[in-house]
């Protein structure tokens, strides 16, 4: 109990003096308003109240406090925000710090569809750091302290043939790498990556449909993650490709269900907005034991 005593001692210490400090300017700032005897007495008032936040006396400070407060009310109106004021400015304050935080540091992203299964799941939620590549400069795609990602990095970005849409797949190639893709062999720089069989693996697409996919481990520098292969799917083998400078080829786990790079072509530095970290939620809830999951 000892304990809890001093700890709201020294919060009601800690807001008094904080009260104080915003009184005693404001009374400053305004004294013109008001008599030699006023200010004569608030100010003697002030410093009773900074002598009790200097005892150890909770119940004292509590009264010489509301003393102050109510002198100041009674004498300084003007000091005194109304309710409407004090919570627009609040709801202002928040409001700026949450849309700072999305263009700048997180963002949330919701997965549409099955193209990064079982990575990824429809209807998993992840918290995208944008920070990761470097920070967005305003009115621009120019980024401060740019920062390429990593080959199996998993990041989102703005759909290239649709700006619009965001996409979510895995970086592969890197600018300078040369990629080809035949069949299920993806080889960066005439070299496959290791990929070894790991049973099937089966799930509904988000049309309800069942998938029955081989499922195989691929590791791609020290990342390690599965992906899918459906049986009797024809591939279009992809043609050697050199990634361009400042851009990037990515791919879905989920092979043979994936719009990417193989489609679209590649992905320029400039669309990508930031790396996807966490599944901060996940519906139905048969998926909630995702929640946590830290994605690599």
């Amino acid at each position: 109990m000892e304990f809890f005593r001093q700890y709201n001692a020294r919060k009601q210490r800690g807001v008094a003096r904080r009260w104080l400090k915003i009184a005693r300017r404001d009374l400053e700032r305004h004294r013109e308003r008001y008599s030699a005897a006023e200010r004569e007495d608030l100010a003697r008032r002030f410093a009773a109240l900074e002598a009790t936040m200097r005892g150890d006396d909770p119940e004292r400070l509590a009264g010489e406090w509301a003393e102050c407060r109510r002198r100041v009310d009674r004498r300084l109106p003007f000091y005194r925000v109304s309710w409407v004021r004090e919570n627009v400015e609040t709801i202002v304050v928040a409001l700026a710090l949450a849309l700072f935080i999305r263009a700048y540091i997180v963002q949330t992203f919701k997965i549409p569809s099955g193209s990064m299964i079982p990575t990824l799941l429809v209807g998993d939620q992840l918290v995208v750091n944008k920070f990761t590549y470097g920070v967005k400069l305003p009115f621009g795609d120019r980024r401060f302290g740019e920062r390429l990602p990593h080959r199996g990095d998993i990041v989102v970005f703005r759909g290239v043939d649709d700006p619009s849409r965001d996409l979510i797949k895995r970086v592969i190639g890197l600018p300078g790498d040369v990629i080809e893709v035949h069949g299920t062999d993806v080889l960066v720089n005439g070299e496959a990556l290791p990929h070894a069989p790991d049973g099937n693996y089966s799930y509904p697409d988000q049309f309800g449909r069942n998938h029955v996919a081989m499922k195989e481990i691929e590791t791609i520098g020290p990342v390690k993650h599965v992906v899918l292969f459906e049986p009797g799917m024809y591939r279009v083998d992809a043609m050697v490709r050199r990634v361009p400078d400042d851009d990037l080829f990515c791919m879905g786990d989920n092979r043979d269900h994936s719009a990417d790079s193989r489609v679209f072509g590649f992905v320029p530095m400039k669309n990508v907005k930031g790396k996807a970290m966490i599944i901060h939620f996940s519906w139905p809830p048969t998926q909630w034991n995702r929640i946590g999951t830290i994605l690599r």
